[in-house]
């Protein structure tokens, strides 16, 4: 039996797209391309979801997805927006 995977990622400014193959399976998953620092969440249901869109660049913990959508407010950085290729978070 000859069992293959294939996984691709298209990474753009508005979004990331993932998709993957595997036995005769399809799956997708899209999230929007932002990032913002990451800060404690004192509602239960939210850290929970926040722990999945939680990533550390070294000691430094950054949210992403919808989590940063909607904890970061006006400091999500977006690669949507101008100075981005600029900020910190895009040298990662």
């Amino acid at each position: 039996m000859n069992l293959q995977t294939v996984i691709a990622l298209d990474v753009e400014h508005s979004a990331v797209k993932c998709f993957s193959y595997s036995e005769g399976r399809r799956e997708r998953v899209f999230f929007p391309g932002v990032v913002t620092s990451a800060i404690s969440i004192s509602e239960e249901d939210a850290a929970r979801a926040a722990e999945r869109e939680t990533v550390h660049i070294g000691s430094r913990p950054f949210f992403f997805g919808e989590t940063a959508v909607h904890q970061g407010g006006a400091d999500a950085e977006s690669g949507m927006s101008e100075g981005w290729i600029t900020s910190y978070t895009h040298r990662f």
